[in-house]
């Protein structure tokens, strides 16, 4: 696998917990074929594999992102915030 691709990501996470099934995959050698029949001729195809972990890497942070968001805004309110609404409660 060249790049990530989240949408992949999640189907083969899918697949592994079984609730995906009978996946199907192009074959390499076609997928080259029709790479140098009509794709671009100065791509790069194979990617070495500390790029190959940089894009995983990156990728999966990207996806995440949203989590974060959430994580973070929950410790600044818990900061912040934690002795205003223990008051509240008393």
């Amino acid at each position: 696998m060249d790049v990530f691709n989240p949408a992949t990501a999640i189907i083969n996470f899918f697949a592994a917990i079984g609730w995906a099934w009978d996946l199907k995959k192009a074959d390499p050698k076609l997928i080259r074929k029709i790479a140098a029949e009509s794709g671009d001729k100065q791509a790069q195809y194979q990617l070495g594999t500390r790029r190959w972990i940089v894009e995983w890497v990156g990728g999966l942070v990207v996806m995440l992102m949203p989590f974060w968001a959430m994580v973070v805004v929950k410790y600044i309110f818990i900061y912040f915030f934690e002795d205003f609404v223990h008051s509240l409660f008393k």
